[in-house]
């Protein structure tokens, strides 16, 4: 029988130390497989952080929890170490005052493992994993909607017709919704090539010539629970449309093999004729209809014919996206605090800043 038959009971023993302390290879590991790990904390421009609190939790079916847990301190070259028996994933979480915590899974790879035995070493030995702590800066309230706390509210009222939607309302302009101002239009066309398996898509343009979006391809710091940059470029929205193919099963959404994780966006934009500097402008970020599935597109559209199917039923399409908007004209900082949203049909106490 495989070591790592998540059943089996076994006893865990493990250990958590300073740098000075660096857990030895050891000779077959009386029986057990062993895994260890080294966690190096640093800040966003590179420098050591010590005094972090560090939690290592080594994946372990013999604790009630499932892990082996152990807690310390980063030392001063940011180095915080553990060694458990029975251990392919480790949990890490990093936290200290002033900062926001950090947290991911560190995975040994099995192609550098293959056919571990018990009384094997796991591979690499002790590997350092860099882990990034991003200081607090200046959380501000702001106006934030998730899609995937209300579901999909956003029912287009026709298809094949534009539709303008407010973004600061976050509803269809009127007489369709509550929406007053038309940050973008959207145009929803039925994907009907399999009755069975009915599906939508929509292109949507900012109706602001100078308005647009900038595609965030990848999180740096992703571990970091800030993901999104604190301040939003003044130039550079050069995304003006956009098409979203809805999911249907067993076809992707999307043609996108690399998919963003979000974007930030520039609206209402104002610029002087003569000059063509910004008068006034509004800036926030889309991120993932769920955080932290990064299977998730940003902007995600949906079709259903509800209670009835084909032919009497009317196929419905949605429009799903969250959005975090600066209600300061001009005021670029997209860094939010989560106890104070703005947005009066949503509750404060958001995970993500």
């Amino acid at each position: 029988m495989r070591f790592f038959n998540k059943a089996l009971a076994i006893v865990i023993m493990a250990t958590a130390c300073f740098a000075q302390e660096v857990p030895e290879s050891p000779a077959g590991g009386a029986g057990f497989v062993m895994a260890a790990l080294t966690v190096q904390v640093k800040g966003e421009d590179g420098q050591l952080i010590s005094d972090a609190d560090v939690h290592l939790g080594f994946t372990s079916p013999g604790y009630k929890d499932g892990f082996n847990d152990f807690r310390g301190k980063s030392d001063a070259q940011g180095l915080f170490h553990g060694k458990s028996k029975l251990s392919m994933e480790i949990l890490i979480e990093v936290s200290k005052e002033g900062y926001y915590p950090s947290k991911l899974d560190y995975n040994f790879s099995g192609e550098n493992n293959p056919g571990i035995q018990p009384g094997d070493d796991v591979r690499p030995w002790n590997p350092t994993q860099p882990v990034m702590l991003k200081k607090i800066g200046n959380p501000i309230p702001m106006i934030v909607r998730d899609d995937s706390r209300q579901g999909p509210t956003h029912k287009a009222p026709d298809l094949e017709i534009e539709y303008a939607f407010d973004m600061m309302r976050y509803d269809w302009v009127a007489p369709h919704g509550k929406g007053e101002t038309p940050d973008f239009w959207v145009r929803f066309s039925p994907e009907l090539d399999d009755p069975e398996n009915p599906g939508a898509k929509a292109r949507l343009r900012f109706s602001n010539p100078d308005d647009g979006m900038i595609r965030v391809g990848e999180f740096i710091g992703k571990e970091s629970k800030l993901k999104f940059p604190r301040i939003a470029p003044e130039e550079g929205y050069q995304l003006k449309a956009l098409e979203v193919v809805g999911y249907r099963y067993g076809k992707p959404a999307n043609a996108d093999s690399d998919p963003p994780v979000g974007y930030l966006f520039r609206i209402r934009t104002v610029k002087d004729p003569k000059t063509g500097q910004i008068l006034s402008a509004s800036y926030g970020k889309i991120t993932e209809p769920t955080m932290g599935d990064e299977n998730a597109y940003p902007i995600q559209v949906e079709a259903g014919y509800g209670d009835k199917n084909p032919p009497s039923g009317k196929l419905n399409a949605y429009l799903r996206y969250n959005s975090y908007i600066n209600p300061t004209a001009n005021d670029r900082n997209l860094e939010f605090d989560t106890r104070n949203n703005l947005a009066p049909d949503m509750e404060d106490g958001y995970r993500a800043p």
